[in-house]
């Protein structure tokens, strides 16, 4: 065991595959066994820990963790960005090296056809999402925030909300699953 270790704190769930590929890429050896929440590396200074990525500010900033792997929309919903240091804007996402898209989701009879039209609006998108404080910049702008997409739908569906920010395959699976709910 080395004197000091780095602890890093890494996010587990849909972009563990991907954080641990940029680690391999960078030279270092790792591995996970999927029953454990202690990935292995083949540097004696490197100790790791799988977290939620919405967890990883609080680790850091309670000093249990030196540094994370999150997002920098987890450290503000968190209210830590005076707490913690970010050191390097990595784009990655679930299915490799690239930004991910994001969709606007509306009932197939609304007026709303671009952001444009938002002004005034009823809009919600899920907790956690980077674009919270681009949304709340918006003129006139109701913004909801939910913690599940399954409540933003159900709400979208009953007319309490006028327009729905979500990733592309939960839209796309309302769209081709649920063509009842007139969503577009």
């Amino acid at each position: 065991m080395a004197e000091q270790q780095l602890r890093i704190g890494l996010p587990k769930g849909s972009l563990q595959e991907a954080t641990i590929a940029m680690f391999i890429k960078a030279g270092f050896a790792m591995s996970v066994d999927e029953r454990q929440y202690k990935p292995d590396f083949d540097d004696e200074e490197l100790w790791g820990v799988l977290l939620r990525a919405q967890e990883m500010p609080t680790y850091v900033a309670s000093g249990s963790l030196d540094c994370g792997l999150t997002g920098l929309d987890w450290i503000r919903e968190r209210g830590m960005e005076d707490n913690v240091i970010t050191v390097a804007d990595l784009i990655y996402a679930k299915k490799g090296m690239r930004p991910f898209k994001w969709v606007l989701a509306v009932h197939e009879n609304s007026d709303i056809q671009c952001p444009e039209d938002l002004e005034g609006k009823r809009v919600a998108t899920i907790t956690g999402f980077g674009w919270i404080d681009e949304m709340k910049s918006i003129p006139g702008l109701k913004l909801s925030l939910y913690d599940t997409s399954d409540a933003a739908i159900r709400d979208l569906r009953a007319g309490r909300i006028d327009a729905l920010f979500a990733d592309p395959p939960l839209v796309q699976y309302a769209l081709s699953k649920k063509p009842e709910w007139n969503l577009h």
